[in-house]
């Protein structure tokens, strides 16, 4: 899981000549600071950059292991301000997402890297194959940006024969619940996924959950998913209203294995509808089980990552 200054200078005589021979040692920026600390219940690396607390990586759910990046660009104490997930595991459809394994993750002056894996799920609890991913991420603390890019690999125990799902965004959309200004309508941490097939600026396909499972058959080997966030107001006790954040992924097919088709896809769980606690939405690139090469085994990826607050409007900065 998201710069100011103004230089007040002198004018006329020496004054301004000592000014001018300083300014290039009074533009020189001191490199951000980042660092990581583990924290229990739930296991999880917290991702801090000059003290500020902008990304989680949660390692655990009820289910098992689990690579579940958090992103909290907006890195202010407002603990309803979390939103979606980015969970970076492959998995076929209707499984249990576990299998995996505890991450290498350490920062340095660039950023922070987390290395990961673990096996790819099927199912309550099966395991048919392995992945790893690498994922150097930083932090811009004004415009509170948080990117990432890396590498993702797939390596199937078997030819690939059904349906694979190579990551969920996991989010939150409610439907006719009780807003704060005493109304009644729609809300939660997203309102849209914007699709690109191939390259921004214009989008191909647009999906908002309360219209239901959405999975167009357009293919491409290089997939843009942009999630636009939200206000949520939502009147629970105890949850305060706050902006959710932005999350664009990239994701896009290299050799040996480029040219792989992948869809949009994004389903919705109505039954938890009304339910603020639920990730009743998730969004996924699926690869089909048609049009693929025969005897496929491995998938390899290019990563892009990217998490901004939501402020009403959104903004596509990945290319």
């Amino acid at each position: 899981m998201q710069s100011r200054r103004q230089f007040l200078g002198l004018v006329g005589g020496l004054a301004a000549l000592v000014l001018m021979e300083r300014t290039p040692m009074a533009q020189t920026l001191a490199s951000p600071v980042y660092a990581v600390e583990r924290v229990p219940n739930p296991d999880q690396y917290r991702f801090l950059c000059d003290g500020l607390h902008f990304m989680s990586l949660v390692m655990e759910d009820e289910y098992g292991r689990i690579n579940d990046f958090r992103p909290h660009p907006d890195a202010m104490p407002n603990d309803n301000a979390w939103g979606s997930s980015f969970y970076l595991m492959p998995f076929t459809p209707g499984a249990t997402l576990k299998h995996t394994d505890l991450p290498t993750v350490t920062a340095d002056s660039s950023g922070i890297l987390v290395e990961s894996s673990g096996g790819v799920s099927m199912g309550s609890d099966t395991e048919i194959g392995h992945w790893a991913s690498s994922l150097h991420i930083q932090y811009d603390i004004p415009p509170h940006r948080i990117t990432g890019n890396g590498t993702y690999e797939i390596n199937l125990d078997n030819p690939l024969d059904q349906e694979l799902n190579l990551f969920r965004i996991a989010s939150n959309y409610l439907i006719n619940v009780p807003l704060r200004d005493g109304t009644t309508g729609n809300t939660g941490d997203m309102q849209r996924a914007n699709y690109y097939l191939h390259n921004p600026p214009h989008p191909d396909g647009s999906w908002i959950p309360i219209y239901g499972n959405h999975f167009p058959q357009d293919i491409t080997d290089d997939l843009l998913i942009e999630m636009i966030g939200n206000f949520n107001n939502v009147d629970v006790p105890g949850v305060e209203p706050a902006y959710k954040p932005n999350i664009t992924v990239r994701i896009t097919s290299i050799p040996p294995q480029s040219g792989i088709p992948m869809i949009f896809g994004g389903w919705y769980d109505q039954s938890q509808s009304q339910n603020p606690y639920s990730d009743n939405v998730g969004i996924t690139p699926l690869i089909l089980n048609r049009g693929i090469p025969p005897n496929l085994t491995q998938l390899r990826y290019m990563l892009d990552f990217e998490s901004t607050p939501y402020r009403g409007a959104s903004g596509i900065i990945l290319r």
